[in-house]
């Protein structure tokens, strides 16, 4: 009869993998008709119906295009407060990432703000904004409680595509920008208003009177910060170990 003693070693195997974000909000405007209003936008005309917004291609409006065959031309008439804006689930650390196209401007155009709620005309609502102001050669934000106005150093670019990457935090109420995929002085700015969450965006042109605007959007999205955190995978593997053997 033999005798046999069998150790079983049990492993437990650990993958780990990465946590993936997903956007809150994503439009390249390719889902629209040309010629219409962008879909997943709507009017914003505190100060009168004075913007008008529409589906442009290469053909409508040539050398306008960013990607995919359509973007989106924004263009005032005068006016105050008007624009388009739009809102999603609410963000708490994150990016928003857009490229604009500005052909000419006077007053002041801000090509995106945040808000905390969904009513940018109502007080404390705005966050952080990028603006460009006839007569000052740079972009710039607002910022602070006293409504600041901060110089990111970048001189404004006419009649192409620049990449806006505003990162923000509503932990530590601050926002960070980034163009062209390059630095800029704005570095942990503090936002307008002390804010618990992003749910919204516009982009408008805010002349007191009169003005005229035309720039154009496109590839707009919100990301949230990657969680800290993995999904992870058990495995458990089973060792058969076979020793001392003994015959009689």
């Amino acid at each position: 009869m033999a005798v046999g003693h069998v150790n079983r070693n049990l492993a437990i195997v650990l993958l780990l993998i990465p946590a993936v974000s997903v956007a809150n909000f994503v439009d390249g405007f390719e889902g629209d008709e040309v010629g219409s209003f962008p879909g997943q936008w709507e009017a914003w005309t505190p100060g009168g119906p004075t913007m008008a917004a529409s589906i442009v291609d290469e053909v409508t409006d040539p050398g306008r295009v960013f990607s995919g065959g359509r973007s989106a031309r924004l263009t005032f008439t005068g006016g105050y407060g008007s624009g388009i804006i739009t809102s999603f689930d609410p963000v708490q650390q994150g990016e928003l990432q857009f490229h604009s196209l500005i052909d000419s401007f006077s007053g002041r155009v801000v090509l995106m703000t945040l808000l905390n709620a969904p009513e940018p005309e109502l007080p404390g609502v705005a966050i952080a904004n990028i603006q460009v102001m006839q007569g000052f050669p740079n972009y710039f934000m607002k910022v602070g409680p006293q409504n600041e106005v901060f110089d990111t150093g970048v001189p404004i670019v006419l009649g192409e595509y620049v990449e806006f990457n505003l990162q923000f935090d509503t932990f530590s109420d601050t926002a960070t920008l980034l163009i062209n995929d390059n630095p800029t002085n704005a570095v942990n700015v503090p936002f307008l208003n002390p804010s618990d969450a992003v749910v919204a965006m516009n982009s408008s042109h805010t002349t007191e009177i009169g003005g005229f605007a035309q720039w154009y959007l496109d590839d707009v999205s919100v990301v949230p910060e990657p969680s800290i955190g993995f999904l992870m995978v058990v495995g458990v593997s089973v060792g058969v170990h076979r020793r001392g053997w003994i015959r009689s």
